[in-house]
């Protein structure tokens, strides 16, 4: 009955406790010495007097800074009862630089209970002796004896990990044990290896939810130690960045000599990490990427074509349909105007049809294909006329009327506008470009329009050869007989003339426009004018009064009237043109007939001769 206990025999039973602990430490020194034998060698008296009565929490902590896992694996198994709740804790202690191999058998492990669930396997623990007498709890309690030692130093710089103060942790509890001491590793020492390397040991120990991490850390290992990346990143940010921004540092460092091999070294390996996290994740991936590269050069991308070609053996894209759509993608996305042979180094990569397996969808992206080649055939017609274009300017203004006519009319007008002035058979291969862009792309215009944005073009070239040319592709008589066509010009595709109504217009516009711009009558735009209204034989109504205007300029300025063309166009009031005449020279009013002349070819009153007279 230990509450009848007499003070000598309580200080008896205190002594014993005492000698029993002493004891228990000696025998737990002689374990960590490596033995009876090892220990008469090896023993410390100095040491061990301070060991035998030390906190043996702290005696733990400071043989995990030690890296003593020796010891440490010796303190948990006969001191668990004091230890095994501080595990997780202590072995935060480790030097962040000490591989986590050297002390993966301290580490948590979980396996399947009986009823099938994950959970900790218990530490094995061990006791020097059979439990004395005095060691009860009643006697304990009655002695007054405190058996556990202060632990509160172990949480006091990092109350945080307070949660991790259990021996029997959570499966929940053990992931997140090993997710934060991997980032601590990682921030503390920038040691990806280490971190790595725990995460590994963790996913071996059956713990569940590090996958992602592993990925991450995989990630971060390659960045440091193999892409000589400049990284001033750490663990924590790399995993607040998105998968396609992981991706682009990685390649970011590598040269187009080594795109191929750092891209089966480095991409592949994280696509497929990202496909195990996420089906579907490693083709959206690949392609954004390749995507956000082909926008400012497609030199990387065709890289990666040229080894997933149909005959290559070791493929970075494996499947056919994957391979055209990126493909496709790349080119329509490249904002440069200067690459059309790299689109055609693309396209030499891109499976024939009929070429192995088909899907669903395979039809349709060879189809899809052929249109990309009709695309780079019309984006080639502009780079030979030096009117570059990227590829997606093609495609988006295919079913634009308004935009394919202003862009057949820019290379027309950029043709005309050479120095020294182009053949007839360059303009011959001018209207054939026209026709093909028409035919291949440009569908939503007729062919009869690209033959008068052709001829529309001739007439406004300021090139009376040209003029002359428009003329033989014209419809220039509604009924007599039309010019004979050059050499050039004969022959399938060129038989097409503009229609009668539609060559007037043109001349008109074409000669109003020189018209306008000239200075005086004998301005060389006024001969073009000219040149362009005798194209059209039968001198329709509209014709004349363009012909009667040239005429009427010249004897203005016999009347000594000096106006610019175009003010006399603009004049609303043409019969102020004749009271000019008539205030500059004095001897005008004895020239009736003459004034009546210019009258009539101004148009005075229109076409109302009588009231003209009268006027």
């Amino acid at each position: 009955d230990f509450s009848r206990l007499s003070l000598e025999q309580k200080e008896l039973c205190r002594s014993r406790l005492k000698l029993l602990f002493y004891l228990d430490r000696l025998a737990t020194y002689e374990e960590i010495l490596g033995g009876p034998h090892a220990a008469e060698q090896k023993y410390d008296a100095e040491f061990f007097k301070t060991f035998r009565s030390q906190n043996i929490v702290l005696s733990a902590r400071n043989y995990a800074r030690e890296s003593n896992v020796q010891a440490l694996d010796i303190l948990f198994t006969y001191h668990g009862e004091e230890l095994l709740q501080h595990r997780l804790a202590i072995l935060y202690n480790f030097p962040e630089t000490t591989s986590p191999h050297e002390y993966s058998t301290l580490l948590p492990e979980a396996c399947l209970d009986e009823r099938g669930e994950l959970a900790l396997i218990p530490w094995v623990e061990q006791r020097h002796r059979e439990m004395d007498w005095c060691e009860s709890e009643q006697c304990r309690a009655v002695l007054e004896q405190n058996v556990l030692d202060d632990d509160g130093f172990l949480y006091e710089e990092t109350p945080e990990r307070l949660r991790f103060c259990t021996s029997t942790p959570s499966i929940d509890l053990l992931t997140d044990w090993y997710q934060s001491r991997a980032q601590d590793i990682d921030s503390c020492s920038r040691q990806v290896d280490c971190a790595l390397s725990l995460v590994r040991l963790g996913k071996e120990r059956e713990i569940p939810g590090l996958e992602q991490l592993c990925d991450d850390l995989v990630t971060m290992e390659t960045l440091v130690y193999e892409t000589s990346c400049d990284l001033n990143l750490t663990l924590k940010d790399l995993r607040q960045l998105s998968h396609i921004e992981k991706l682009g540092l990685l390649m970011k460092n590598s040269s187009p000599e080594r795109y191929v091999k750092d891209a089966f070294q480095w991409m592949v390996p994280f696509l497929h990490r990202c496909e195990r996290e996420q089906e579907g994740a490693a083709r959206s991936l690949l392609a954004l990427h390749l995507v956000g590269l082909a926008q400012h050069d497609l030199t990387l991308p065709l890289l990666i074509f040229q080894h997933s070609k149909p005959n290559c053996q070791k493929k970075i894209i494996g499947d056919p349909d994957q391979l055209m759509e990126v493909a496709l993608e790349c080119i329509y996305s490249c904002e440069r105007d200067d690459q059309l042979s790299l689109c055609y180094d693309i396209l030499e990569c891109l499976p024939q049809r009929g070429f192995g397996p088909e899907t669903s969808i395979t039809p349709l992206l060879h189809d899809q294909v052929d249109k990309l080649e009709k695309h780079l055939s019309v984006v080639e017609v502009l780079e030979k006329h030096g009117l570059q274009k990227p590829v997606s300017y093609v495609k988006s203004s295919q079913n634009s009327e308004e935009e394919a006519h202003q862009l057949m009319v820019k290379l027309c007008r950029h043709t005309g506008r050479k120095n020294p002035p182009v053949s007839e058979t360059v303009w011959r291969g001018v209207l054939q470009d026209l026709l093909d862009m028409q035919q291949n792309v440009y569908s939503c215009l007729k062919a009869e329009t690209c033959h008068q944005v052709f001829v529309e073009s001739l007439l406004c070239s300021s090139r009376v050869e040209n003029i002359r040319l428009a003329g033989q592709l014209m419809h220039c008589s509604k009924h007599g007989q039309d010019v004979p066509v050059s050499l050039s010009f004969r022959g399938k595709g060129y038989a097409l003339k503009v229609a009668y109504d539609n060559s007037v217009d043109l001349v008109l516009a074409a000669s109003r426009e020189y018209f306008n711009s000239s200075t005086a009558l004998t301005d060389p735009c006024m001969n073009l004018a000219r040149a362009c209204l005798q194209l059209i034989t039968d001198c329709p109504p509209a014709i004349q009064e363009e012909l009667d205007l040239i005429s009427a300029l010249s004897q203005l300025e016999d009347f000594s009237v000096r106006i610019l063309p175009l003010q006399v166009r603009l004049r609303s009031d043409r019969l102020s043109l004749i009271e000019e005449c008539i205030a500059r020279c004095p001897t005008a009013y004895n020239q009736s007939t003459t004034l009546l002349s210019l009258a009539s070819l101004l148009r005075v009153s229109g076409d109302n001769e009588a009231k003209r007279r009268g006027q």
